[in-house]
């Protein structure tokens, strides 16, 4: 077998020291020039780093006057921390039921039972008895917000039976609510039913879904009107109740809410004189 011998190249090698040679063949001579053959050290330039001033040396701002102002929380540094919650301005508990019933907001509060309450359960439970001369607040008064400074509430304190009057020693009407009405009116507006009409001394224990959630006795689970429904128990239908009257009260105060705002319409289009009422 003929041996092959090396071709000589057509082309004239560079030198080893050119920087036209590729990195790897530059024997480890330093890089002076870039790929256009520009000098790196007038091309790349130092970058300096950025001067900032503490913020102990930052001048604060003043008002025209010359005195100094104090820094408005917008001044402050930027923050990851979440603001600060607000108390709400309203005289009503969101989110907080009733201690009593459970299924309305509770937007008044007794201080001597330590209970939130609505205006029905406040009347039906203080109306008489002993809890008759209990103190009824508005959520608000009676401390579950505190608005102004923390030092109201420890007055409140101090004073004992004294918190909440005015300066001639006499309890204020805007801070409290006057239950005193007669027992029988309460009694005659609602009825408690606790056993079956058609079954006398059955108690209500039980809840057909498919009658709307109608109480029923064990009696009347055999019966024919109920055959084949669904039934639960009193207690797991309670809640489920409850959610929906509270849907349905939302709904109806929206309701009432807008054929409120349709009265004053009205009322204003026949003061000006566009309508003949």
């Amino acid at each position: 077998m003929a041996q092959v011998l090396a071709k000589a190249p057509l082309f004239p090698l560079a030198a080893a020291d050119s920087s036209r040679l590729p990195y790897s063949d530059r024997r480890g001579l330093p890089e002076k020039k870039d790929i256009d053959g520009r000098n790196l050290e007038t091309v790349v330039q130092p970058v300096h780093p950025l001067t900032v001033r503490p913020a102990s040396q930052v001048p604060k701002r003043r008002a025209k006057g010359g005195a100094s102002k104090p820094p408005a929380p917008s001044d402050k540094l930027p923050t990851l921390l979440p603001p600060e919650a607000r108390p709400s301005a309203s005289p009503c508990t969101e989110k907080r039921a009733c201690m009593h019933c459970w299924g309305a907001l509770g937007t008044l509060y007794c201080s001597d039972c330590s209970q939130i309450l609505c205006g029905v359960c406040a009347i039906k439970t203080h109306s008489t008895g002993a809890n008759r001369s209990h103190l009824i607040y508005t959520a608000s008064r009676g401390g579950i917000f505190e608005f102004g400074t923390p030092g109201e509430e420890k007055d409140e304190e101090a004073g004992g039976a004294g918190g909440g009057k005015d300066q001639d020693g006499k309890r204020s009407k805007d801070d409290s609510f006057n239950l005193n009405i007669e027992g029988a009116a309460w009694a005659g507006s609602v009825k408690v039913v606790k056993t079956c009409e058609k079954h006398p001394g059955e108690g209500l224990s039980f809840a057909c879904v498919d009658c709307d959630y109608l109480p029923i006795c064990v009696q009347c689970m055999d019966t024919a009107a109920h055959a084949g429904h669904f039934i639960i128990s009193m207690r797991e239908a309670a809640p489920i109740v409850r959610k929906k009257l509270v849907e349905q009260a939302s709904a109806l105060s929206s309701r009432i809410a807008d054929l409120q705002s349709i009265d004053i319409a009205l009322r204003n289009c026949k003061l000006e004189g566009c309508l003949d009422m």
